[in-house]
């Protein structure tokens, strides 16, 4: 019986180990993003005046996320994106207020808000990303040393 409770609590620990390594993967490639965005952009993008468009609150697991929509023209068309930004800027930006706006002239939909802060900073995130991926690591570990324990020395 006692076999299969440790059995049992190592298959949701691996389940567990599963989760955050998705989690630290999603983390990671959100990370990745933010690099070539901020590596492309700084040096090779230019600016332009825009205005913001809308406010949007994204709540998962008790957790919120805050967006500031945004438009600008280059070359006479009309650009449309979207932005995580901190509740500061999300409360102090209204509705038809200007931004500049930082953009690629190869690639103008690739753009963000020059004069909000990053709420993303890639230090945090590969932070983040690292923790998941150790807590993994731990769920596995763990795993593995019940199942070796229960392999060679079964509970009587």
């Amino acid at each position: 019986m006692q076999d299969i409770a440790l059995l049992l609590a190592s298959v949701v620990t691996f389940i567990a180990g599963i989760v955050a390594l998705i989690v630290g993967i999603k983390w990671k490639e959100r990370c990745r993003r933010q690099v070539i965005l901020e590596s492309r952009l700084k040096p090779s993008g230019s600016t332009t005046e825009g205005q913001i468009t809308s406010h949007r609150i994204d709540e998962r697991n008790m957790y919120f996320r805050y967006y500031l929509g945004y438009s600008y023209e280059y070359q006479g068309n009309k650009n449309q994106n979207e932005q995580v930004v901190s509740l500061k800027d999300f409360n102090s930006r209204r509705e038809g207020s200007t931004v500049t706006v930082r953009y690629l002239p190869d690639d103008p939909q690739i753009a963000m808000l020059e004069d909000i802060s990053v709420v993303y900073s890639i230090k945090k995130l590969r932070a983040t990303a690292f923790g998941f991926f150790f807590l993994a690591a731990f769920f596995f570990f763990y795993t593995t040393i019940v199942i070796v324990g229960l392999l060679f020395f079964p509970v009587k």
